[in-house]
């Protein structure tokens, strides 16, 4: 590309993105010191939130649209069959499960119907499951 070719437009619009490039590394190299500056003075079994949070006047409570921290991966899977474990043959109620994990009861009741397609629990009756290699109470019915 020849220098006499550019046009006005195309070199005053890489000039206006060059300013806002040099302005960005600015603030990066600003935020950079600070987290150095956080680092430095960071306690023993103090987390960065905890700093953060001590440094700033206008931090009193959660943001709005905070998030709630999230368990980890797989724990509800783990706690349900744990519930249905000790269930046994008379299985556990989706609603006991909600009330005792603190979950939303759409989260619970996906998790037993992809757990009953999979063939993991199976329903003793509406909303009621328990697992599937739990041996099942039948009454006895007449042999003739």
């Amino acid at each position: 590309m020849k220098v006499t070719s550019i046009k006005t437009t195309t070199l005053k619009a890489l000039i206006s993105l060059t300013k806002k490039k040099d302005k960005l590394i600015r603030q990066v190299e600003n935020i950079e010191k600070q987290m150095e500056e956080i680092a430095l003075h960071a306690e023993p079994g103090k987390t960065s939130f905890d700093i953060l949070a001590a440094g700033s006047k206008s931090l009193k409570g959660p943001k709005r649209g905070a998030r709630k921290r999230r368990s980890p991966h797989g724990f509800m899977a783990n706690e349900i069959k744990k519930l249905l474990e000790t269930a046994g043959d008379q299985g556990v109620s989706v609603q006991s499960v909600v009330a005792s994990l603190q979950k939303p009861s759409s989260s619970v009741s996906v998790w037993f119907s992809n757990a009953k397609k999979a063939g993991l629990v199976v329903n003793v009756r509406r909303a009621v499951y328990r697992l599937n290699n739990a041996p099942a109470v039948v009454a006895a019915s007449p042999v003739s």
